[in-house]
């Protein structure tokens, strides 16, 4: 599915560039595959343990000693409509 969604992106990448399309070759695809994914460090807010309740945060903050990082926002946190 992610390798459907890289495709899509490069194809209307090229559309909307106005210069002559490239033909798409495994190597341009390799590069272009590349040039799109997230490198590791760009994920690394994903090794964060997010929590989505603030009660139990502020309990496992006070126990940890550690500070809390309140994000509010208009609509549902989880992004569920």
């Amino acid at each position: 599915m992610l390798s459907m969604r890289i495709r899509i992106m490069l194809l209307v990448l090229l559309a909307s560039s106005g210069l002559q399309a490239q033909p798409l070759t495994e190597q341009s695809y390799l590069k272009w595959r590349d040039y799109i994914l997230p490198a590791s460090k760009e994920l690394a807010w994903l090794n964060i343990p997010w929590r989505n309740n603030l009660w139990s945060a502020a309990i496992e903050a006070n126990q940890t000693d550690k500070p809390i990082l309140l994000w509010p926002m208009n609509g549902h946190p989880l992004g569920c409509t």
